[in-house]
């Protein structure tokens, strides 16, 4: 009996605060504030493609690989300031030039230089993402001279062409 008497004062008294709480207006929003923020915690899951530890779904690895571009990509280009996180090559598997219905073009003036597949590279990930298909290839650059003869300087450049979505300088 006296549990129940202390069970009833202490639901009174909840309401009553309750009660209080709601016609204050900085409470009320206070708290709505509170509640926003755990409805949000609590659909976390829906919102967001990671997972609570803040891995990608799909490979269980954290999110920025598969849109990074390589460490030797700024280098390459000679831009120090292009980002990280821009999916600039749209097959990282197999690559292939223009001319075979791939995304590379090949610039050079001299007409000793060729480009073949070179299939015996492996594929640049090691979890298989399911955007790619897994394909084994690298592109070799190669210089056709005969034997003995000096050739001056020969230029050679793999081009690819990508929409830079962001403003200003990459």
């Amino acid at each position: 009996m006296e549990a129940r008497k202390k069970f009833s004062f202490t639901a009174k008294r909840f309401l009553r605060f309750l009660g209080l709480m709601v016609r204050n207006g900085k409470a009320l929003m206070g708290l709505s504030i509170i509640m926003f923020f755990v409805v949000l915690a609590l659909f976390a899951s829906f919102l967001t493609p990671f997972t609570s530890l803040g891995k990608d779904a799909e490979t269980r690895q954290p999110p920025a690989p598969k849109y990074c571009v390589p460490s030797w990509y700024r280098t390459v280009l000679q831009n120090p300031t292009l980002t990280d996180n821009l999916r600039v090559v749209e097959d990282p598997g197999l690559p292939k030039l223009k001319s075979e219905g791939g995304e590379w073009l090949l610039l050079t003036e001299s007409d000793r230089i060729s480009v073949n597949t070179d299939e015996s590279v492996g594929f640049p990930f090691d979890v298989a993402i399911t955007q790619y298909e897994i394909k084994d290839g690298s592109l070799a650059v190669q210089f056709n001279r005969a034997p003995g003869t000096t050739y001056n300087e020969s230029k050679v450049s793999l081009v690819k062409e990508f929409n830079y979505p962001f403003g200003g300088v990459p």
